[in-house]
């Protein structure tokens, strides 16, 4: 609305501003209003449209103090009052604290300039307007800044580039160069280099100017007002303003803090690495890169001297290089839990192999060191030489082990074991006491160059009675054990693993008995790769194999003892059989035959001659009887059939063939009594039925099961004998005793053939 004059009337209508006035006024980036002799606007420019956010339509003819917040537009009047009857020009900046309310009832701080302008017989009044909002939050963000710089530990100062004029100093840099803050600021020179002339700091913008980012770091020395210096890592930067100035900003650190810590670590690390390489234990450095490698970084001179090599020689390299077989997966996992932080320390007993071939055996302890985030792994491995310590320890094992085997070996001969068992326990003895694998004990002809075994254990397993040429020794070891007690070697000859049938490395032999033509042997085998056997293992063999010699000396005695009893009992009952009994039935034989002779056409001699029969058959049948007590004693399955079989040779007439398949000692000795028994009986039914020329005996012994055939080329058995007579049934009973089976049908000759078939126990897995 336009405002009113004294009479209340409307006055006159405003003038119109002349077009390059109102040119130069759309111009102005700052709010331009005119206002007529009244008060009332007649002009605004685009720039004041923004700042109060009204159309210059709502504005024209009003009021100034449309602009004005409510509450100071009654003191504004007056004030526009009181300029009107004095109009003089009021710079920008003269009046503070002025404001302007926007359409939207927000208030602006403003900045106002007052001049009167005269068109035709007016005096008009132009304002200009100038908001300072942005300049008040660019000061607020600055007092914000200044505030935090002043907080900073660091010493900061801003030099203006163009003046090389201080124009801020924060307390850190007042305090590090000992002067007021106020006294910095407008010098020429850089409080924290006063060194540099202004021509050296021009030179010094001009550089940063031209590189990109435009700073660089400078390591100095502050001089404070005492003469104390401060060495200062500077840190200087070339910085531009939104308006275009530029500020060379300096931020000095103080390194004295930091420099005592770098002799502190630097004296830290001096004594570790003093300690560290005079250290009479092996240590090691070692870096964990993220290929699993495990890289040396650092060796002492006992580690080196350890493993027989040069510290250079260990820099670099991988700690599994010198780990053996197990021990380098071992090495790997120890370090691998240390890395993983799942425990802060290990300690683990682990076999090296010295850089000349030597094995060692070390405790190593690794110990994770503590490192920032952003660094690799890395470990301090302590090396301990207990080789001596394992030595004594296996040594005392393998004595233990020798005791007990030689304990165990004297109980079984005391108890009265077979040979072949004794020989068995020996076998497995060694190869429990010396880490084998294979073990055997044997004979060697060493005329005749054939090489035997008696015993052999694998791997816990028992394969006893392996006999024959098994060549578990060669010739050239036999030949080296007529002159020394004991072999060696750190490979087996490679014939040798053929016979063996696996992978096998050391080879250790001993010899027992003094016989010049035959030597026994006690060899063990360990597995390829493993380490070689020493003198000390050597020597114990030794001493086992001794053992061997007197338990198989007494163990044999004691069977041969035994036998030679029962033998001299069957012997003496046969004898008494064959020189009395048999004799006397011969003697009435011939008498009968005499009286025959003499008479030959009476009754009587027709009896005699049926009587003389009798007296036959009564002959054989004692003959068979005395074939039967002279069977061997059960402790030599093998020799009882043969000798068996001989003695069946007198009533059958002719010597059976005899083959034995198997190892015998398997045959438990309830089965050894049963078998003899069925043998003795199936010959004893050849004898008496077959009238045969061909008689052979088998005997099969699988890891399952026993098989006994007796074939012969006789006439073969009638009907009745394969029903249950001529002891068929006693032959099938003891089968069925054994969950086994008997058969009996016609022999490929023609002749009968018995099978008798019985299931062997599981062997005893110790």
């Amino acid at each position: 609305m336009a405002r009113t004059g004294p009479s209340g009337d409307q006055t006159r209508r405003p003038a119109r501003l002349p077009t390059h006035i109102r040119d130069v006024f759309a111009a102005s980036t700052d709010g331009v209003a005119v206002t007529d002799e009244s008060g009332a606007i007649i002009f605004v420019n685009s720039s004041l449209e923004e700042m109060s956010g009204y159309d210059r339509h709502e504005l024209l003819g009003e009021a100034v103090e449309k602009l004005v917040p409510r509450g100071e537009r009654g003191s504004h009047d007056a004030e526009h009052r009181r300029y009107r009857q004095a109009p003089i020009p009021r710079l920008m900046g003269q009046r503070g604290g002025l404001r302007l309310q926007r359409r939207d009832g927000s208030i602006a701080d403003v900045e106002i300039a007052l001049a009167p302008m005269t068109l035709g017989s007016q005096t008009l009044t132009v304002a200009t307007v100038r908001d300072l909002s942005p300049r008040l939050a660019l000061e607020s963000e600055r007092s914000l800044l200044l505030e935090v710089l002043g907080l900073v530990p660091d010493a900061v100062v801003v030099t203006d580039a163009a003046a090389l004029r201080v124009e801020y100093v924060n307390d850190a840099a007042a305090a590090l160069v000992g002067r007021p803050a106020t006294d910095l600021a407008g010098e020429t020179n850089s409080p924290l280099r006063p060194e540099l002339t202004p021509m050296q700091q021009r030179e010094l913008v001009d550089q940063l100017a031209g590189q990109e980012p435009p700073d660089r770091f400078v390591d100095a020395v502050v001089t404070r007002p005492g003469g104390d210096q401060v060495p200062v890592e500077l840190h200087i930067r070339l910085m531009k303003s939104a308006v275009g100035s530029r500020h060379l900003v300096t931020v000095a650190r103080d390194q004295r803090d930091q420099l005592e810590q770098r002799e502190r670590l630097r004296a830290s690390e001096e004594a570790f690495r003093t300690v560290f390489e005079r250290a009479p234990t092996g240590a090691a450095v070692i870096a964990v890169t993220g290929a699993g490698s495990r890289e040396i970084v650092m060796a002492n001179q006992a580690l080196a001297e350890m493993l027989h090599c040069a510290v250079p020689d260990l820099i670099g390299s991988d700690v599994a290089r010198f780990a053996v077989l197990e021990g380098a997966d071992a090495s790997e996992d120890l370090f691998a839990e240390v890395v993983s932080g799942q425990t802060a320390q290990l300690s683990r007993a682990l076999r090296y192999r010295r850089a000349d071939g030597s094995l060692l055996w070390a405790q190593v302890r690794a110990n994770r060191i503590a490192l920032p985030e952003n660094s690799g792994p890395l470990l301090l491995a302590h090396w301990v030489d207990i080789t001596d310590r394992v030595a004594q320890q296996s040594r005392q094992g393998r004595q233990a082990v020798l005791g007990a085997c030689v304990a165990q070996v004297a109980t079984a001969v005391l108890a009265d074991e077979r040979p072949e068992g004794v020989l068995n326990r020996i076998a497995v003895g060694a190869r429990s006491m010396l880490d084998g694998v294979i073990s055997a004990l044997g004979q060697a002809d060493l005329a005749a160059g054939i090489v035997t075994v008696d015993a052999v254990a694998s791997d816990g397993a028992v394969e006893p009675g392996a006999r024959g040429e098994f060549p578990l020794v060669d010739r050239e070891i036999i030949d080296r054990l007529r002159h020394e007690e004991t072999v060696a070697l750190a490979a087996s000859p490679p014939d040798l693993a053929g016979e063996v049938g696996r992978e096998v490395g050391p080879l250790a032999v001993a010899r027992f008995g003094d016989d010049d033509s035959h030597v026994g042997y006690l060899s063990v085998f360990r597995a390829a790769g493993a380490e070689p056997f020493t003198d000390e293992e050597c020597a114990d063999l030794g001493r086992l194999a001794t053992q061997a010699r007197l338990a198989l000396q007494l163990a044999r005695a004691h069977a041969d003892q035994h036998r030679l009893g029962l033998l001299e009992d069957r012997q003496r009952i046969a004898r008494e059989l064959h020189d009395g009994v048999i004799q006397n039935i011969i003697a009435l034989g011939m008498q009968l035959a005499a009286e025959v002779d003499n008479d030959p056409h009476s009754g009587r001699a027709h009896r005699d001659l049926e009587r003389l029969d009798s007296l036959e058959q009564v002959v054989g049948e004692l003959r068979r009887v005395v074939f039967e007590l002279r069977v061997p004693a059960r402790h030599d399955l093998g020799a009882a059939i043969h000798e068996l079989a001989r003695e069946a040779e007198r009533v059958l007439g002719h010597p059976p063939d005899v083959v034995v398949v198997g190892p015998t000692d398997t045959v438990p000795a309830g089965l050894v009594d049963d078998l003899l028994g069925v043998l003795r009986e199936t010959l004893s039914n050849v004898a008496r039925h077959a009238h045969a020329s061909h008689t052979s005996v088998l005997l099969t012994i699988d890891p399952d099961a026993v098989t006994l055939t007796v074939e012969d080329d006789g006439r073969g058995l009638p009907a009745a004998a394969r029903s249950g007579g001529y002891g068929i049934s006693n032959i099938e009973q003891r089968a069925a005793a054994r969950h086994g089976h008997a058969s009996v049908e016609r022999g490929e000759r023609g002749g009968t053939r018995v099978t008798w078939t019985c299931p062997l126990p599981p062997a005893d897995p110790d």
